[in-house]
């Protein structure tokens, strides 16, 4: 009997889906391209990285985040609070930029009103809710017009800073607003066939998402860096 592209859960895998392990946050089923035995989680990690994850490393404890929380271990002491540190260059950054009149910046962000929550003026509570910044990464306010601070800032790439520009398309999706373009690379779809769905006619982001699953859509970086 052949195998059908998207398996359901006869074969009584567990279901993680919204479930915490660690620093990871379990999003929906990963199904790889290459046929596998192995059950597969599309996870966020709380530093902003998305990526697949095996199962049996999340339940047994195997994988508990991208890998940030152990980088962020090994930077020397000397080095957390000094500019060669890349989080604490992007704190300080943060604050020049809603703070320092003078910054070039400050009239996109502190001269609009963008502040630092209070508890974000300490660097160390900082470094605990984003975790060491990934390679290729920098901050960004999910809502654009929202503050610093947690629940509003993640991890992101320059092609998904693009997207979450004042004027991009942004969704309700999980409880949580993010772009459009975002929403397609978290639920693993393809970003034009969602813009199709939500943007042209009208359908509510979770259900163009189960849509395009149950066709075995397929996220595509080149299609959202397309736009």
């Amino acid at each position: 009997m052949d195998t059908p592209e998207h398996p359901t859960f006869t074969h009584r895998a567990r279901d993680l889906e919204n479930q915490r392990f660690g620093k990871w946050t379990v999003l929906h089923r990963y199904y790889p391209q290459v046929k596998s035995k192995a059950t597969y989680w599309t996870c966020r990690c709380d530093c902003g990285t998305v990526k697949p994850v095996m199962a049996p490393a999340l339940v047994k404890g195997g994988s508990t985040s991208c890998g940030c929380a152990r980088r962020t271990n090994k930077l020397p002491q000397s080095k957390v609070r000094s500019q060669e540190n890349p989080l604490y260059r992007t704190w300080m950054t943060m604050k020049t930029r809603c703070y320092n009149s003078s910054h070039p910046s400050y009239k996109a962000y502190g001269a609009r009103g963008i502040k630092v929550a209070p508890e974000w003026h300490d660097y160390a509570r900082f470094a605990a809710d984003m975790g060491e910044r990934p390679t290729g990464h920098s901050i960004e306010r999910i809502d654009n017009n929202g503050d610093y601070g947690p629940g509003n800032c993640h991890w992101a790439t320059r092609v998904e800073q693009c997207s979450n520009r004042r004027n991009s398309r942004v969704v309700l999706l999980e409880g949580r607003s993010m772009p459009l373009s975002v929403a397609a690379r978290e639920q693993g779809v393809d970003y034009l066939s969602l813009y199709m769905l939500v943007v042209k006619r009208g359908i509510e982001a979770h259900e163009a998402v189960r849509r395009l699953r149950e066709k075995g859509s397929r996220f595509r970086e080149r299609a959202a860096e397309l736009k």
